[in-house]
């Protein structure tokens, strides 16, 4: 079923802290789009374990619960038709602290299309630069930015999508 892992999960023995799930996509097209997605899950939510497959259209992982907890409320932010604004910008509470004893929280950011690829790009680099946001990531069909960090720069961040790209929804 779209937007939920299938049925089954699987226990590993092997590494009995994680689990396996797949998840079907709807809206996402292309393998570009898929690899995306998989670049934000890998980014911002420290999952090196997965792949997708184009036909049908899922992705299957292996994280801790917290990571599958995060996965799960990020992929059908992610996997919605391009354009498709109806969204709020909406926030994970990650269960354990930053190193630093802060909140770890991630945001999402829904863009107005379209968004041209460098104008994307120089959102990110000026993330990773000027707010010190390193676990950001997004996909550009539709334009959807992921950052995880403290509630300081969280609210740095928002400053800086909000003023770079008129039209992003809170």
């Amino acid at each position: 079923e779209y937007g939920k892992p299938t049925a089954r999960e699987y226990k590993l023995p092997s590494a009995p802290d994680e689990l396996a799930r797949v998840f079907y996509l709807r809206d996402t097209a292309t393998p570009q789009a898929m690899q995306e997605i998989l670049t934000v899950l890998r980014t911002v939510a420290d999952v090196q374990k997965l792949f997708f497959r184009s036909e049908p259209k899922m992705i299957a992982y292996r994280a801790d619960p917290s990571q599958a907890n995060l996965i799960e409320w990020l992929l059908p932010k992610l996997d919605s038709p391009s354009g498709d604004l109806s969204h709020t910008s909406d926030t994970f509470k990650m269960p354990t602290p930053a190193r630093d004893g802060s909140d770890d929280i991630v945001q999402v950011f829904y863009l107005k299309p379209p968004v041209a690829l460098s104008e994307f790009n120089g959102l990110l680099t000026a993330l990773r630069t000027k707010v010190d946001i390193q676990k950001t990531f997004g996909t550009i069909s539709p334009p959807v930015l992921v950052v995880r960090g403290s509630p300081l720069r969280l609210s740095e961040s928002e400053q800086l999508i909000f003023t770079s790209t008129p039209g992003a929804v809170r």
